[in-house]
């Protein structure tokens, strides 16, 4: 009996041996993997839902430019859509919020100091950020209250130079918040119903939404730097071996390779597979979100 590596196929195929050590490195160093990947995917949910919601604006903006919108459904119809989209990426971030501690302690362990500040998300707290706060208490008031969006403007703009001619004019749809209505959530800290009577008659969430993902980008950027040593050991764990076989079966692609317990007839016993194609998933994932920093500075000119 001996441990190897192997791709798992019918065919004839080399083994390359390994120790026993590196064999039981593989299974847990799987697992921190999946893990991480876990959290890759619930934060790009929230990019996601966000960017549809930025596109949705600037959508319905063109369809305005291009059509004309004399019935009610015309106008109801687009709020609807807004709405929805903030719902979706509250919805998601709510996710995120959840799941990130529940992630960190399974990779870090219960007491590690990095658990409790991600626990302290799920709380109004006056060190968050005050658009963090507000958009949690808009998706409170979405779960249990009504949409978070109340209005819709279509928005018409006459572009003039300084001799007052005109150069172009500017359509836009401008979704509306009921800040008021907001405010008056049962259990809210008063400085935080005082912000929302601040923001005035039905602003605009926009900009909040913009600092609101900014800072769940940031969360998502301390939570990276804390387990970076530990997803790069357990990935390293995976690739090694990977290049080591390689090594004596070159191919385009290492799929169904394998370490497993081989025995005197030369069955593969108790196979962990080295999941090549979850590490570049992986890797995908990590560099489609490299930063968001000044996201609420930025916009896309067209």
């Amino acid at each position: 009996m001996r441990y190897v590596i192997r791709r798992m196929v019918l065919a004839r195929v080399p083994t390359v041996e390994i120790t026993k050590a590196e064999y039981d490195a593989v299974k847990p160093a799987r697992g921190v993997i999946n893990e991480l990947i876990a959290v890759e995917e619930k934060y790009d949910a929230v990019m996601e839902n966000y960017v549809e919601l930025e596109e949705t604006v600037h959508n319905l903006g063109i369809r305005v430019l291009a059509f004309v919108h004399r019935q009610y459904e015309e106008m109801a119809a687009p709020l609807n859509l807004v709405s929805r989209r903030v719902s979706n990426l509250l919805s998601s971030t709510r996710l995120y919020r959840d799941a990130l501690p529940q992630h960190a302690v399974r990779l870090l362990g219960r007491k590690h100091p990095a658990i409790q500040p991600l626990l302290d998300l799920k709380r109004d707290n006056p060190l968050h950020p005050l658009p963090y706060r507000q958009m949690e208490a808009v998706r409170n008031y979405a779960q249990h209250v009504g949409p978070p969006l109340n209005g819709i403007t279509f928005d018409r703009h006459r572009d003039v130079n300084e001799r007052d001619e005109t150069t172009g004019f500017s359509f836009s749809i401008v979704p509306h918040m009921d800040a008021e209505a907001i405010s008056q959530l049962r259990d809210m800290a008063p400085d935080l119903r005082t912000s929302f009577r601040d923001l005035g008659n039905q602003p605009n969430p926009v900009p909040l939404i913009r600092k609101y993902v900014e800072h769940i980008g940031a969360i998502h950027a301390g939570f990276r730097d804390t387990v970076r040593r530990l997803e790069t050991e357990n990935e390293a764990v995976l690739r090694s071996l990977l290049d080591r076989y390689a090594k004596v079966a070159p191919m385009r692609e290492q799929f169904a390779v394998a370490v497993g317990v081989e025995n005197a007839d030369g069955a593969i016993l108790n196979p962990e597979y080295l999941v090549e194609h979850r590490l570049e998933y992986f890797k995908y994932l990590r560099l489609k979100h490299v930063s968001i920093k000044n996201l609420a500075k930025s916009y896309v000119p067209w």
